[in-house]
């Protein structure tokens, strides 16, 4: 049978054999419990007495709330007295339920702070901030953990089973997921001069830029002049937009998504016609680039996604595997005719291994072609502009 907490204002019965228990333990005169405990069934609150009792009904336990505990500081009431637990029924958490019972009963009735006295020796539990001190040891806190320990006389090992068994498995309340931001395009500038010229001294070729213009997926934006690059959805409603500055004051410029976007829709330069392959890139900057070096060599079209960047991990860390581009699942699922996939990844770390683990996925299903660019740690916006540059350095040359 389970040991049962009782109150004797609930239990009169009980009242000479719990005065005649404590009466043993504590040695004070049996008349002053058989008198306490009797003035608790009229009491609104204070005294109360407390026992718990073993299977087979005997008392392993008990304390009692009485006004003052035989010391001099009527400041500090109620007092928790006479607390003590059988020697074989230690460390098994009966004091501290009886203590949680005490603050809970006594919290109700208008009592929120109690005291425990021994010789000068104060031990205070405010119920309204679940607080606990023992003053003469200067110790305290809201750690259950540390009250078994310290003032049950616990074990750490026997406090922590006592915590897991006593308590169920903590399960945190669902968290509401934020409602996710609209997805609104950043305000159009009249004209493109100052993308177009960035872009331009990148080496990236007017007729592309036009191109992309003209397709609705490329714009300057107000105030800040940013680079616009837009991704649409099947009915040519803009779902995505990455943001590129045209200022490298500090080395780097300014990059981000836009607010709300979905990567299902990254930004994706159409073929002109009908054709059968797709070229996968990790920034739009590299499918302008690329196809600026292409149109000047007369490679033949295709489509140009750009992935919305890749997750690799870091050079000589464990390795890990790819998901699936989410824009590229997207892009395939709505073109079922395509049968090539040419990754245009940069020639670094990260791009080599996101072209390897793209072959990886596709391979068997799509015939895979690997165009990174020739020189190590380059990616496609670094050879068109050094493409761009080496006709001006041949003119130098040449007019010196």
């Amino acid at each position: 049978m389970e040991n049962e907490l009782i109150c004797l204002c609930e239990r009169p019965e009980l009242i000479e054999t719990a005065a005649q228990w404590f009466h043993k333990k504590w040695g004070v005169p049996l008349a002053a419990y058989l008198e306490s405990m009797n003035d608790s069934l009229t009491a609104s609150a204070v005294p109360r007495w407390y026992v718990m009792l073993g299977g087979n009904g005997e008392i392993i336990g008990g304390l009692g709330v009485i006004e003052n505990d035989f010391h001099d500081r009527p400041d500090l009431r109620p007092n928790v007295c006479a607390v003590y637990v059988e020697p074989e029924h230690r460390c098994k958490g009966i004091a501290g339920r009886l203590l949680e019972r005490v603050c809970d009963d006594m919290a109700a009735l208008g009592e929120p702070v109690l005291y425990l006295l021994t010789d000068h020796d104060s031990f205070k539990i405010n119920e309204q901030t679940s607080q606990w001190h023992w003053k003469s040891r200067d110790i305290g806190g809201t750690s259950a953990l540390n009250f078994l320990i310290h003032v049950d006389g616990c074990s750490f090992l026997e406090a922590v089973q006592m915590l897991k068994d006593e308590y169920p498995t903590y399960i945190p309340p669902p968290v509401e997921a934020k409602p996710k931001k609209p997805f609104v395009l950043p305000t159009a500038s009249p004209d493109c001069r100052r993308v177009f010229r960035y872009l331009k001294e990148r080496g990236i070729s007017g007729e592309v830029l036009q191109r992309c213009v003209h397709l609705g997926i490329l714009y300057e934006s107000l105030p800040y002049h940013n680079a616009v690059f837009i991704g649409r959805d099947e009915n040519q409603v803009a779902r995505y937009a990455f943001l590129r500055g045209i200022y490298d004051a500090s080395g780097k410029s300014f990059k981000m998504e836009q607010a709300g976007s979905e990567k299902a829709y990254a930004f994706c330069v159409p073929a002109k016609s009908g054709c059968r392959r797709v070229a996968v890139y990790e920034a739009c900057v590299d499918v302008l680039a690329h196809m600026t070096l292409e149109q000047r060599q007369g490679s033949r079209d295709k489509y140009r996604l750009e992935l919305g960047g890749i997750s690799a991990p870091k050079e000589g860390q464990s390795q890990r595997s790819m998901k699936k581009p989410q824009a590229l699942e997207h892009f395939l699922s709505q073109h079922p005719e395509i049968t090539e996939i040419e990754v245009c990844t940069d020639n670094d770390f990260a791009g080599r291994w996101a072209c390897e683990h793209i072959r990886k996925a596709y391979e068997g299903s799509y015939r895979i072609i690997e165009n990174l660019p020739e020189i190590e740690g380059a990616d496609w916006a670094d050879m068109a502009k050094m493409a761009a540059r080496t006709p001006e350095k041949r003119q130098n040359r040449e007019a010196r």
